[in-house]
């Protein structure tokens, strides 16, 4: 009982007490009344008893003085008996999902319309799979887990049996912003992601990977000229630091070839250094002229395209390429920025190349 209030069950009895005071008075006989005996009776000695759901007022009086508490009464639902995880795929206690992806599961009561307590949901190995307090399971890798439920003091649990992601890389759910970008990347054959089976959506893209990218965009697109590409000694010679034994050195060298990479100042191409976002847009333009994009080549900026980036001017480092990539809906910015200078991501840059190659062919 608390604050004048006290709770019980429908069945459940409270006993309360009355103290008279002073201790010395004449009349200390109490008097107990129901204002809804229906909902809860009293008895001469201050003991209710819950009949229906419902509130009711207990006074208690002695020599012409009354207090008073207000006694709620809770209908109670059959006793649990048992409880068992259900949820969509859940046969046989058991349930298997790829990794990756979240399932729903439930408590299920018997008898249904049993009284039930908030659930306490766990997992046997949160490094395989989690839960959450709903119920909503989460996977992260392939294995086997017991996700356990109590409630009213019942306990219920399944295995749940992690597998092999169902999404092409095990770090790309079907969730992920540039999940259609990444997966178009993939089915189209230009990227094939790590041995690990990752794509790695958040590391920087280095300058070999951009033009290796690029090659094989070209040659899906039937570009004869791409496929059919053979360095040459002279071509070896164009950069310091490429050999025949450097990643990427065939790409490199055909996107010298067409004029979609002149290398540094210094003679070297950098393959290992990340891609800067002004240097990817400038490669995506030089590859839409070279794959025949006359509206590209003849493309020159407008006063109205340079107020679209307030980093980007007249003079500022592939300016034009930049607007000309944004009035064609390949490269955005963020918060009124083009942020050139940064390194492009690899799923930006699977987004780059999904939307150039989407341009090319209108």
């Amino acid at each position: 009982m608390s604050g004048g209030k006290a709770t019980i069950n429908v069945g459940a009895g409270l006993s309360l007490n009355a103290t008279v005071a002073p201790s010395n008075a004449t009349d200390r006989t109490v008097a107990w009344k129901s204002t809804n005996a229906a909902i809860a009776s009293v008895d001469a000695n201050g003991n209710v008893r819950g009949l229906k759901a419902g509130s009711a007022g207990i006074t208690a009086t002695a020599g012409g003085k009354s207090a008073s508490i207000i006694v709620t009464v809770n209908e109670v639902g059959p006793v649990l008996q048992s409880i068992q995880i259900t949820g969509n795929g859940v046969a046989n206690n058991k349930l298997s999902t790829p990794a990756g992806e979240t399932a729903q599961l439930k408590v299920q009561a018997t008898p249904a319309d049993a009284t039930v307590t908030p659930a306490y949901w766990s997992s046997s190995d949160t490094s395989i799979a989690t839960v959450d307090g709903n119920g909503k399971v989460a996977t992260k890798k392939m294995g086997i887990v017991a996700i356990t439920v109590t409630t009213g003091g019942k306990t219920a649990s399944i295995v749940l049996t992690v597998t092999k992601p169902s999404t092409r890389f095990t770090d790309v759910p079907k969730t992920h912003h540039f999940y259609n970008d990444i997966e178009w990347l993939a089915s189209t054959g230009i990227t094939t992601g790590y041995h690990d089976g990752t794509f790695s959506p958040a590391k920087e893209t280095t300058r070999a990977q951009t033009v290796v990218f690029l090659h094989r965009m070209a040659v899906q697109r039937g570009d004869k000229d791409a496929a059919t590409f053979t360095p040459t000694d002279a071509d070896y010679k164009k950069f310091s630091d490429v050999n025949k034994d450097t990643f990427g050195a065939k790409e490199i060298l055909w996107a010298a070839s067409k004029g979609i990479t002149t290398g540094r100042y210094d003679g070297t191409f950098g393959g290992d250094e990340a891609v800067t976002r002004d240097q990817m847009v400038t490669f995506l333009w030089r590859f839409a002229v070279d794959q025949g994009d006359t509206a590209a080549k003849s493309y020159h900026p407008t006063t109205s395209d340079y107020l679209k980036f307030s980093d980007v001017k007249v003079g500022t480092f592939a300016a034009k390429e930049i607007l000309w990539g944004s009035n064609v809906g390949i490269v955005n910015g963020n918060g009124g920025k083009f942020s050139g200078g940064d390194a492009t991501l690899r799923e930006q840059m699977a987004a780059f190349l999904h939307r150039l190659d989407t341009h090319l062919n209108k």
